[in-house]
């Protein structure tokens, strides 16, 4: 059976940012809908706690998921570290990456470079606006590239 790997986003001091709330909840209801068997939660310690592995614990225990389907990697800041911190708590079956829509094609080239055979799952827009996402997706139009620079240069999304 499937794992989802639920990447990261900002927790800010009034908690879990909008753009984690919707990765979580897509991650659950792949959970619910029986397309993966469990979760890997994703996601360091930003400015403010929790980690976002532990805000998104708790949203998923608040939506029901119980947490036997659910492993923390708590330590990753990247999308890189992300996958690469997950990737030794995938086990066997394929993979599907929950993040945002302009966030999956950077993801995905990045679990290629690791080595992980994964798809993307696009969390829902519920919550955003249009301003939000043209900035996020003008952002990953920089982001991919030095990434794919840095991942062809020296196995890792950042400078060496």
């Amino acid at each position: 059976m499937a794992t989802a790997i639920i990447l990261g986003a900002r927790v800010g001091p009034d908690g879990a940012s909008p753009a984690l709330r919707r990765r979580t909840l897509a991650g659950a209801d792949l959970l619910r809908s029986g397309r993966v068997s469990r979760i890997i939660a994703s996601g360091g310690r930003g400015d403010y706690a929790p980690t976002e592995a532990e805000a998104m614990l708790a949203l998923l225990v608040e939506l029901g998921v119980d947490t036997s389907a659910i492993q923390l990697e708590p330590a990753s800041r990247t999308t890189y570290e992300n996958l690469a911190n997950s990737k030794p708590l995938i086990g066997q079956g394929p993979v599907i990456i929950v993040t945002d829509w302009y966030h999956i094609p950077r993801a995905l080239m990045t679990a290629r470079a690791l080595g992980i055979v994964a798809t993307g799952h696009r969390a829902s827009l519920k919550g955003t606006t249009i301003r939000r996402q043209t900035l996020a997706a003008l952002r990953e139009c920089i982001a991919l590239p030095v990434y794919w620079w840095h991942l062809r240069r020296n196995g890792t999304g950042r400078p060496a």
